[in-house]
């Protein structure tokens, strides 16, 4: 268990943010636990195939700790959206000092790896070299369904904020996970350690990331940033989404991912509801929403809430008509 100081003041100054180095690194973590991380067993499957001759021997070491995970490997967000470039740029930026310290607490003896023995010997290039495969892990493991991922941490977002609008922060807390809790003077995490932080932390950065799940995570970054990641609202959704059949010839006609908006807009939807129903960028999203209602298969119609989507006479015969059920 570990306690923040928590009052309202640090409530108001919480933030979100969408971090890519997180899921990438989580991705790491749960690529090698499937036990534990059995949720995405589907993925891990896909991305062993991808993965089979990868050099990414040193983020697997660094991300292979019982209980622990180095911190430096996720920096703090400094924006709500950031790319993976950039994040990619500050873990290889990292102090080298910090970068052996966090290193040695993975694998604190002799039997260490020898990548690890490596990136002890000569921090600086074992930075340079990490920052290659972290990036050479997400082209092969994660790019493939960046869309879908980020459309669940987008639609996490604006749900929660939604609700902390209409009922107030500490309700947001009260739903995160339940292994969080806060007593409107300290934030309780559940985690495999122990300690009782007497300095207030000056920011708490809230990020949703599916790889996370079942649990949750806290890294404590330089500038008493606090970083907590989650699980996102449709997680267990992730790998079987509502799309269409990518065989359906409804999806030959349109394409796997605008057959699927089309398919999920039997009812009314709002581009953010049908985001995170197919787990898809908003963008995305609208990108399609905007052909579909130029072709005369959607339309919009406006009400108090904002802007729904919903099939037309004619999207209903295509969907009809080219799909099985």
């Amino acid at each position: 268990m570990i306690e923040l100081p928590f009052d309202l003041g640090d409530m108001a100054r919480m933030r979100f943010a969408v971090s890519p180095v997180t899921e990438l690194v989580w991705g790491a973590v749960a690529y090698r636990k499937p036990e534990r991380h059995w949720l995405h067993r589907r993925w891990r499957d896909e991305a062993a195939v991808r993965l089979d001759s990868a050099d990414v021997g040193l983020l697997t070491a660094l991300t292979s700790g019982r209980n622990y995970l180095p911190d430096f490997l996720t920096p703090a967000p400094d924006k709500p959206r950031l790319r993976l470039s950039d994040e990619l740029a500050k873990v290889e930026a990292t102090d080298p000092d910090l970068a052996v310290a966090q290193a040695r607490t993975v694998h604190p003896d002799a039997t260490r790896p020898l990548v690890v023995e490596k990136f002890l010997a000569d921090p600086r290039a074992g930075l340079r070299e990490l920052a290659d495969q972290m990036l050479r892990f997400f082209d092969l493991a994660l790019a493939p369904h960046w869309s879908r991922m980020l459309g669940a941490a987008e639609h996490d977002i604006a749900r929660r904020s939604g609700a902390a609008a209409d009922d107030g922060w500490s309700s947001l807390l009260a739903d995160l996970h339940p292994g969080l809790g806060w007593d409107g003077r300290r934030l309780r995490i559940l985690l495999n350690a122990t300690m009782a932080e007497q300095v207030r932390s000056r920011t708490v950065i809230l990020i949703p990331c599916s790889f996370v799940w079942p649990g949750l995570y806290m890294a404590a970054l330089p500038g008493g940033v606090r970083t907590i990641a989650y699980p996102p609202y449709g997680v267990g959704r992730l790998w079987d989404s509502a799309a269409a059949p990518a065989s359906s010839p409804l999806a030959a006609l349109l394409g796997a991912t605008r057959a699927s908006v089309l398919t999920s807009l039997r009812q009314p939807r709002t581009t953010t509801e049908l985001a995170g129903l197919l787990t898809l960028a908003p963008s995305t999203v609208s990108h399609h929403l905007s052909i579909l209602v130029a072709g005369g298969l959607a339309l919009r119609q406006r009400d108090r809430e904002g802007v729904r989507y919903v099939r037309t006479l004619l999207g209903d015969e295509v969907t009809a008509a080219g799909t099985d059920t």
